[in-house]
């Protein structure tokens, strides 16, 4: 992410200043806060203690991204309402590394040395933005280039999109597969040729998802940044070894069955009429050109649900191609 991007992932933490604490009545070592936001007052609950009345602290909504959970961790973790002992909490204020600064959790993160004038209410209720530094912006741009750096050890960075597939961020791979809140995008090559066959690839023995699963010619992740055109070319070459003109299809989302991974294919066909394949094996341990009329046998021999977006989309562009009737 740089750093406009970044500046606007912390923009909706509003100030707000303390204006009562007291006991939650269900939860000893929670409290209920009462803050002032500018134009309204609200609770909200913590199991923080550093703070004192008269504090101005970091104050983040209802459905807001919490930043540092996505810039320090990948995650992309979203406000919800919620019942914290029997108390439906919707909101929170926020410490060192729930904004993105350090993977301090030891507190609230307070504001007061932060004002340049000593009519620190006027602020109350606008964005923190107003009020923190250069450096302290700075520090926070940093400590994202840091996380970053995680994909040099065998993970990679992709690009975190919302419900309509908008860029939002950035999450790593490895934490895009374990919560479906974690949108990003595959590509997905069917490769067809004119003897009516389609292109399928068994799945290295050595994968850490899928080994030995028989799926569409050519499948991966975009890399945060990576255009879908060029990552499709990317993938294809990487895997089968052959260059492809891959032509757009469409876009469509997919949730796993155990509901820990969300993404949106970018589905693209191409037409190959050789058989010289250069694949690599620690990626493809085998390809195998399949009649399209004897794909849904293919798919019942191997244990392959129906159902699969590599059957329904095959068979249906297929079609369109007037491959098969």
């Amino acid at each position: 992410m740089n750093k406009e991007e970044i500046i606007s992932l912390i923009k909706p933490i509003i100030i707000a200043k303390v204006l009562e604490i007291k006991k939650h009545p269900n939860a000893d070592r929670l409290s209920i806060v009462h803050i002032n936001l500018g134009g309204y007052t609200k609770d909200i609950i913590t199991g923080a203690d550093n703070f004192k009345i008269g504090d101005f602290v970091p104050y983040l909504g209802e459905n807001n991204i919490i930043p540092g959970y996505l810039l320090l961790e990948g995650e992309k973790v979203v406000l919800q309402k919620k019942m914290l002992r029997g108390i439906e909490s919707d909101s929170m204020i926020l410490a060192e590394d729930e904004i993105g600064l350090s993977k301090d959790h030891g507190g609230i993160f307070i504001l007061n040395d932060f004002f340049k004038t000593d009519f620190k209410d006027q602020f109350t209720g606008k964005s923190i933005i107003e009020i923190l530094n250069e450096e302290i912006i700075n520090k926070i741009v940093e400590n994202q280039k840091k996380t970053s750096l995680v994909i040099e050890l065998g993970d990679e960075l992709l690009d975190l999109v919302d419900e309509k597939d908008r860029i939002i961020g950035t999450v790593l791979r490895s934490a895009a597969h374990k919560n479906s809140a974690f949108i990003h995008r595959e590509v997905l090559t069917l490769i067809f040729n004119s003897k009516k066959q389609t292109l399928f690839q068994q799945r290295s023995f050595n994968k850490d998802t899928g080994a030995g699963k028989w799926r569409v010619a050519c499948a991966g992740h975009l890399q945060a940044g990576e255009n879908p055109i060029e990552g499709i070319k990317r993938e294809v070459k990487e895997e089968l070894g052959i260059d492809v003109n891959p032509i757009f299809l469409e876009t469509q989302f997919f949730k796993s069955e155990d509901k820990t991974d969300s993404k949106f294919f970018w589905i693209y066909y191409a037409f190959y009429e050789s058989n010289d394949f250069h694949y690599d094996r620690a990626e493809v341990n085998d390809l195998k050109w399949i009649n399209l009329n004897d794909l849904e046998l293919f798919f019942k021999q191997n244990n392959i649900n129906l159902d699969k977006i590599g059957y329904t989309t095959t068979i249906r562009v297929a079609k369109q191609l007037k491959l098969i009737e």
